[in-house]
C-alpha cells in the first residue's frame, strides 16, 4: 500500500493548495465590500454629521469586520480540510484523463480495510488500489488543484480598489475631512459642510 499512501498524501497536499486558493479568493472577493462599507461610513457622516461616539463605533466595527474577514480567510486557507473524496471529485472534473480512478481508489481502499468482508474480497480490493495508485503516480494532482480563479479575483479586487481611490480623489475635500474625523473621533474636526 506504499503507492496508495503516496497518492493519499498527494491528495492531501492538493487539498491544501485548493484551500489556500479558496482563502485568497475569499479575501480578494471581500475587498469591494470593504470599500463600500468605508464609503458608506464616510457618506453617513457627511449627511448626518455623526456624533464622536457613533464615529468611534463605526471605526471599531470596520476594524472588527476587517479582522473577522482576515480570520475567515486564514481559516479557509490554513485550517479547513476537505474530505479526500471531495478533492478527488474536484480533480477528476479538472482533468478528464483521470476518469474516476481517484474516487475508485478511495472507495476500494475502504473495502480493503473493512474487516467484515471476506479475506479474498479485501485482497482483491488491495490489488485494485495498488493498480490505481500505480496509474496515478505521475498524475499532476497538486498542479490540478490550482486554478486561474485567484488571478481573476485579484484583477477584480484591483479594479474595486482603483474605483475606490478614484471616488476618494474626486471628492478630495470631503475625503480629507472624513479621514481626520474617523482617524481621531474625539478630536476637534468639524463635519464637512457643503456651504
Amino acid at each position: 500500500m506504499n503507492h496508495a499512501q503516496h497518492v493519499l498524501n498527494r491528495l492531501a497536499i492538493a487539498d491544501r493548495e485548493h484551500q489556500k486558493e479558496a482563502g485568497g479568493r475569499f479575501l480578494l472577493g471581500a475587498v469591494k465590500y470593504v470599500c463600500l462599507v468605508v464609503l458608506a461610513a464616510f457618506l453617513s457622516d457627511v449627511v448626518f454629521h455623526l456624533h464622536s461616539g457613533w464615529r468611534l463605533a463605526l471605526l471599531l466595527a470596520m476594524i472588527g469586520g476587517a479582522l473577522a474577514l482576515a480570520a475567515a480567510g486564514w481559516y479557509l486557507a490554513y485550517v479547513r480540510r476537505n474530505r479526500l473524496e471531495h478533492i478527488a471529485r474536484f480533480l477528476e472534473t479538472r482533468d478528464p484523463a483521470l476518469g474516476s480512478r481517484l474516487i475508485n481508489l478511495l472507495q476500494l481502499r475502504g473495502l480493503a480495510e473493512d474487516a467484515s468482508l471476506a479475506p479474498l474480497t479485501r485482497e482483491l480490493a488491495r490489488e485494485a488500489v495498488e493498480g490505481y495508485a500505480g496509474d496515478l503516480t505521475k498524475a499532476p494532482l497538486e498542479k490540478l488543484a490550482r486554478t486561474d480563479a485567484l488571478r481573476h479575483q485579484f484583477r477584480r479586487a484591483a479594479w474595486a480598489l482603483l474605483g475606490f481611490a478614484l471616488v476618494l480623489a474626486a471628492f478630495f475635500r470631503v475625503t480629507a475631512v472624513e479621514i481626520a474625523r474617523f482617524a481621531d473621533p474625539f478630536g476637534d474636526h468639524p463635519p464637512y459642510s457643503f456651504t
